[in-house]
C-alpha cells in the first residue's frame, strides 16, 4: 500500500519540482548547442544538456535546459525543434514534455493499480481473519454442546448439518443428538 502511495505521489512531486505541468504552450526553437554526454554508472547511454533559442511574444530567449535527457544527445546545433514553455514564465522551457508527461502518467496509474490491489488484498485478509474467528468460535460452541462420549460419526454428522448455518448465520443449527419426544396430550 505504501508503494502505491509513493508511486501516486512521485508524479505530483516531480511535476511541481520541474514545473513541467505548467509548460503547456509550444513554440519552435533553434538548437544553439548540445552539451557533452554525461554517463552515470557503467551504462552505455548517457544524457546531454541542451541550449536553445526561441521567441515568445516578440521576446527572444536563449536558455539552457533545466533537465538533461538521452533524447537531447541526438540533436545538433542549428536544428529546429518544438519545445514547451510556461506561458506565465516563458523563460522556463522543456524539450520532450509529451514523453515526460507520459512517464509521469504511467507512474501515477501504476501507483493507483498497486494501491487498489493493496486495498483489495487488505479486505480479503480482513474477511479471512473474521471468517476464521467465526468458524473457531462456532466450532467451539458446537463441540461444547455435544454430549459426553459422542462417537466420531455423530460429530461429523453434527459438523455437516451446522456448517452452512455457522458460516453464514442462516439455516438454523440443529443438534445431531435427537431430543426427547414430548408427549401429545391428545394421544393419552
Amino acid at each position: 500500500m505504501i508503494l502505491g502511495v509513493i508511486f501516486v505521489l512521485i508524479p505530483s512531486f516531480f511535476g511541481a519540482m520541474t514545473n513541467v505541468n505548467n509548460m503547456t504552450s509550444t513554440v519552435p526553437a533553434v538548437v544553439v548547442s548540445v552539451g557533452s554526454m554525461s554517463r552515470s554508472g557503467n551504462s552505455g547511454s548517457g544524457t546531454c544538456g541542451l541550449e536553445v533559442r526561441y521567441t515568445v511574444d516578440g521576446q527572444e530567449y536563449t536558455k539552457q535546459s533545466s533537465m538533461s535527457s538521452s533524447d537531447q544527445c541526438s540533436l545538433s546545433a542549428g536544428q529546429m525543434i518544438d519545445i514547451n514553455y510556461d506561458p506565465k514564465n516563458p523563460n522556463s522551457w522543456v524539450y520532450g514534455a509529451g514523453s515526460i508527461n507520459l512517464f509521469l502518467k504511467v507512474f501515477f496509474w501504476a501507483g493507483i493499480l498497486v494501491l487498489i490491489s493493496s486495498v483489495v488484498t487488505f479486505f480479503i485478509r480482513l474477511f479471512s481473519i473474521i471468517f476464521g474467528w467465526k468458524l473457531l468460535r462456532d466450532g467451539r460452541k458446537n463441540a461444547a454442546a455435544l454430549p459426553a462420549g459422542t462417537n466420531l460419526e455423530t460429530i461429523i454428522s453434527e459438523i455437516k448439518q451446522n456448517f452452512v448455518s455457522s458460516i453464514f448465520g442462516f439455516g438454523g443449527a440443529q443438534s445431531a443428538v435427537a431430543p426427547t419426544p414430548t408427549q401429545n396430550p391428545m394421544n393419552q
